[in-house]
């Protein structure tokens, strides 16, 4: 494993702990993996290339911060994304780049949809509501606009940790991706 995969290893780790103890994700942890990342991939790409290897190796980290945060902020604008995860998907680009930061989100995002949403469901009782929300939206589809029904309120949810999840898509992608043999 390169030294940045260790260093996201450690990062990721960091944040779930810190996430699930105190539902908060410090900057130190993400920020500091984000510039540690533009650092490793600048040294790395001066070592292969000189100068415009170094320039090259920042411009990838800042391209997988980019990519890996900009989904993540959009969310965080709309208020339905903790800033912490947004700056951990962040520090996961600028460290393993683009294309596996992206895989991480991705599975990170599948994980909160398919495990995370449902057990929120069950855990604070709102299935029902959810169901027949569901059964509302589908109907109003079919319906004039004028005689489209109400979604129904429910249960206020508490906000989702979701640095664990993120930790396991982490842990997922790396073996998926071989990086960890």
């Amino acid at each position: 494993m390169t030294t940045s995969l260790w260093i996201a290893l450690g990062v990721v780790l960091v944040a779930v702990a810190t996430d699930i103890a105190t539902r908060r994700i410090p900057n130190l942890v993400t920020l500091g993996g984000l510039f540690v990342g533009l650092a490793v991939h600048g040294a790395s790409g001066f070592v292969d290339g000189g100068l415009l290897g170094g320039a090259r190796g920042i411009g990838y980290a800042l391209l997988g911060a980019v990519a890996c945060g900009i989904v993540p902020f959009l969310a965080w604008k709309k208020g339905e994304m903790g800033g912490g995860d947004v700056k951990l998907f962040a520090a996961i680009g600028a460290l393993v780049g683009p294309v596996l930061g992206f895989d991480v989100e991705a599975r990170a995002f599948a994980l909160s949809l398919l495990v995370l949403f449902p057990y929120r469901l069950i855990r604070h009782r709102a299935v029902g509501v959810a169901l027949r929300n569901v059964r509302i939206g589908v109907a109003n589809v079919f319906r004039p606009r004028a005689a489209r029904e109400a979604y129904v309120g429910g249960p206020k949810l508490p906000p989702v940790i979701l640095a664990p999840a993120i930790g396991v898509a982490f842990v997922l992608t790396l073996l998926q991706s071989g990086a960890l043999r």
